[in-house]
């Protein structure tokens, strides 16, 4: 979560903070869609806890690192040009 998270942070700040985002099901269940990154963050977290996948603090922990992450690349790339 920690690369995709910050990776969709990124892509979405760069694309002018539009979020709105449907993936499509690759098992018949249903494509499943977010109006905002926190609604994808939130499901997927969540997914993870319920899984078994991840303990409830490692998903929070990933999360804020991703941010962390998200907001420094942001900080150093995709700068604006005055041409």
């Amino acid at each position: 979560m920690l690369i995709v998270g910050a990776a969709l942070l990124v892509l979405v700040a760069a694309a002018g903070g539009s979020a709105d985002l449907t993936i499509p099901s690759l098992t018949g269940l249903g494509d499943r869609h977010y109006a905002t990154v926190d609604d994808r963050e939130y499901e997927v977290s969540n997914a993870r806890v319920r899984g078994g996948i991840h303990f409830r603090s490692a998903v929070e922990d990933g999360a804020k690192i991703a941010h962390k992450v998200a907001h420094h690349v942001l900080a150093h790339n995709f700068r604006e040009t005055h041409d």
